[in-house]
């Protein structure tokens, strides 16, 4: 996961951190930090994601500044782009270490 785009959020992650995913959560029925993919697999991310009632997902990112910037992904965007959630974020290994 190149970057730090969730550093200065609450639950901090860093480029190589090991993260411990629920595969078993692919669809964010609730609010949290997920890891999902777009483009058949090839591009890989960690955000804060949100689904909405109509089935487009928000997407939260973090900036360095401390911004935060909002992304919604409708469904019809979700399938032009492959999107997929892997699983839910539930530990951040690196941080007990």
């Amino acid at each position: 996961m190149p970057g730090d785009n969730l550093s200065s959020y609450f639950y901090p992650c860093k480029n190589r951190d090991i993260l411990i995913v629920d595969i078993g959560s692919r669809v964010p029925t609730r609010e949290g930090i997920y890891v999902y993919s777009a483009r058949k697999n090839t591009m890989i991310f960690v955000a804060k994601l949100n689904q909405l009632m109509d089935g487009s997902i928000r997407i939260e990112k973090f900036e360095a500044s401390g911004e935060v910037t909002e992304k919604i992904v409708t469904l019809e965007k979700q399938k032009e782009v492959d999107f997929r959630i892997l699983g839910r974020v539930v530990k951040n290994a690196s941080l007990s270490l």
